[in-house]
């Protein structure tokens, strides 16, 4: 099949469509959704330099401390060193530090999955537990307020001298 496209000197420059684009862009561009209620900072995480750059092995280079540290010396002049704290934020094919990342780029299926396995593991830990009203019997209308109020309070007594002697 051949592809006829009409030539005409309406066609604008490549220059202007990129400048067209961009606009667009800007302006039609949201944050993920789910990331309205939420600023920036609430997606940044941190990694400190546990020893100095020079003493990182070739396996160590790889960890997020000396991306981070290698990062924040190239973009903000920062001089890595041992207990540097950098921030950063997941973004989509990556990692960033906070301050060279916008709320378009966050990685919003990472920090999703990261709170469905908290939730995850608070269900688990809560499953483990008794409910409350096991330990008020079948009938919860037999709690006796009174009556622990006694207990309670001849159990909370300060033990007299004689009980000592």
């Amino acid at each position: 099949m051949i592809w006829n496209f009409p030539v005409s000197a309406d066609i604008p420059s490549p220059e202007h469509v990129t400048v067209e684009i961009e606009l667009l862009i800007s302006t039609t561009i949201k944050p993920p959704k789910g990331t309205e209620d939420f600023l920036l900072k609430d997606f940044a995480m941190q990694v400190t330099m546990g020893m100095d750059l020079d003493d990182y092995t070739e396996k160590g280079k790889k960890s997020k401390a000396y991306e981070m540290a290698a990062r924040a010396y190239a973009k903000f002049g920062i001089k890595p060193k041992r207990g540097n704290s950098y921030h950063y934020v997941k973004v989509n094919g990556g990692y960033e530090l906070y301050q060279l990342t916008s709320k378009e780029e966050i990685d919003i299926k990472y920090y999703r999955e990261k709170a469905e396995n908290i939730i995850e593991l608070m269900q688990a830990e809560y499953d483990l537990f008794e409910p409350i009203g096991s330990y008020f019997g079948e009938n919860v209308s037999e709690w006796d307020e009174e009556e622990e109020a006694k207990i309670s309070k001849k159990e909370n007594q300060p033990a007299s001298l004689g009980d000592f002697l």
